[in-house]
């Protein structure tokens, strides 16, 4: 015999016995003899089937559905696979599962094997009177809820890292939901972070183009960046969506109101510029009347002297006294200047005080 004829004896022996002390109830026995099988001939989805079911009649449904999702797996269109796994399920008490399984096997199978519409039916009316475990897309839908609620309050509360690992948990176990990326972008946002924060705004709308809060969630982040063009059109793509959306209403706003800030800065600076060549060009044309040079740096305007590029305390055009002496727009009727009173005008501290007639 050649080694494979040898393996092969082996593995009928093994599943013989194993279907034998199934027969006789002992279950464990079985269950060794077809793991023996599976290490012979890894392949057979048979032995996997009928190896779940011996984990089922030992009182362990979680290694018997572990074993029907294998034969699935390697066998999609095997009814008796589905049929292991609803088993499976209905023991563990998670009956909506089971009727969805229990389903598919009806269906696969054609509607032949009678018992498969009986399991179907009393599992079915377990899971429709709410008894049971919660299936798992109900259990998942209440850790989302959870996170949800506590990355909010982390929110609210300025803990906005905290925020985001409770949304980045929340993803995880429910990754297609849109609206989780865009709650982590607004965390992201006011942790500071702009460059994730437009990440998950735009993966936002990858998973739903048409939410319109994605849209103001790229704005936000975008005017972060100081992109103030990228982030006016993001908002008008959401309002585009939904017009009254008041996040992208509200983006939009900033922004408008940014660029006009920033357009009348820059009117300033160019009317700035356009008074500073003429003085310049007053200064080549007659250097004795030139005005004091302007700080192009500074916006600042001196009340004292009216020119722009400094501040009165540091104004040097003006004359400079002591206390009582700069009192502002004080003009002295002695010497025609402003800056201070006849009664303190220099001229007239030192000049010799008139000789007083006496009596004739």
């Amino acid at each position: 015999m050649t080694d494979k004829d040898i393996k092969r004896k082996k593995f009928d022996d093994c599943n013989a016995r194993a279907k034998l002390f199934f027969q006789k109830n002992e279950y464990s026995e079985a269950i060794a003899e077809w793991t023996v099988c599976i290490d012979l001939h890894p392949g057979d989805y048979l032995i996997y089937s009928n190896r779940s079911a011996a984990y089922l009649k030992n009182n362990d449904p979680s290694m018997a559905l572990r074993d029907a999702d294998v034969v699935i797996k390697m066998q999609p269109a095997f009814a008796k696979g589905w049929h292991r796994k609803g088993a499976a399920l209905e023991t563990l008490q998670r009956y909506r599962d089971a009727v969805s399984v229990y389903a598919k096997a009806i269906e696969l199978d054609g509607g032949t094997n009678p018992s498969y519409t009986e399991d179907y039916q009393r599992v079915k009316a377990l899971a429709d009177s709410g008894r049971g475990v919660a299936d798992d897309a109900t259990r998942t839908a209440f850790y989302v809820q959870q996170h949800q609620t506590k990355a909010k309050a982390a929110f609210d509360e300025g803990e906005f890292l905290a925020a985001v690992r409770l949304y980045t948990k929340a993803i995880e176990l429910d990754e297609k939901n849109h609206v989780l990326y865009s709650n982590r972008s607004a965390a992201y946002l006011k942790a500071g972070k702009h460059a994730e924060a437009l990440a998950d705004g735009k993966h936002c709308l990858v998973l739903c183009p048409s939410y319109a809060k994605g849209h103001a969630r790229i704005g936000n982040a975008l005017v972060a960046q100081g992109k103030l063009a990228e982030a006016k059109g993001a908002f008008e793509r959401g309002l585009g969506l939904e017009s009254g959306n008041s996040a992208c209403a509200e983006g939009l706003a900033v922004v408008e109101r940014t660029v006009a800030e920033q357009r009348a800065k820059d009117e300033l600076w160019e009317a700035q510029k356009k008074v500073q060549q003429e003085e310049a060009l007053l200064a080549a044309q007659n250097p004795e009347t030139a005005p004091l040079p302007i700080n192009t740096g500074a916006h600042a305007v001196c009340y004292k002297c009216g020119q722009i590029g400094h501040e009165a305390p540091q104004c040097v055009k003006a004359p400079v006294f002591d206390k009582g002496h700069a009192v502002g727009y004080d003009y002295c009727k002695l010497c025609n200047k402003i800056g201070h009173k006849a009664r303190n005008c220099p001229d007239r501290l030192f000049t010799a005080a008139p000789q007083k007639r006496g009596p004739s």
